[in-house]
């Protein structure tokens, strides 16, 4: 039953292999053309649910009370103390970028931790570090 129709259907194009090309590259310049003229993809995470639902609501309320544009640029070298100085260089770097940046600070090092890291250090490894003072 279905056979047939696929076989005339192949028969016709085997008969007329250039306008049936023509006709499908005409075809598909159309779909092409409706696709990119009706279809669209939002990326704004902020526009991509309803303003009227109330989890959103509460949602752009918070963001609004409590604004935060950061961004974390993650370091990646062959030792610590490499990531460490790279990191230093990149805040020194950055924090001199007025235009720009209005603070930067380094996450894992920077001034405080060069002061108080024995602090966030575990306690089995400042009980070794204190030993070697003595």
């Amino acid at each position: 039953m279905l056979r047939t129709p696929i076989v005339r259907l192949v028969d016709f194009c085997a008969r007329f292999p250039w306008p049936v090309i023509v006709c499908a590259l005409a075809l598909s310049a159309l779909c092409g053309d409706y696709a990119a003229r009706h279809f669209a993809i939002k990326t704004d995470i902020n526009n991509l649910f309803p303003s009227t639902l109330p989890w959103t609501q509460r949602a752009s309320a918070y963001m609004k009370a409590f604004p935060q544009r950061d961004i974390l640029a993650v370091v990646d070298a062959p030792t610590p103390e490499f990531a460490d100085a790279a990191a230093a260089k990149l805040t020194a770097v950055l924090a001199n970028d007025h235009e720009h940046f209005r603070a930067v600070e380094q996450a894992q090092g920077g001034p405080f931790f060069a002061q108080n890291g024995l602090l966030f250090t575990p306690t089995e490894e400042v009980a070794r570090i204190t030993m070697g003072l003595q």
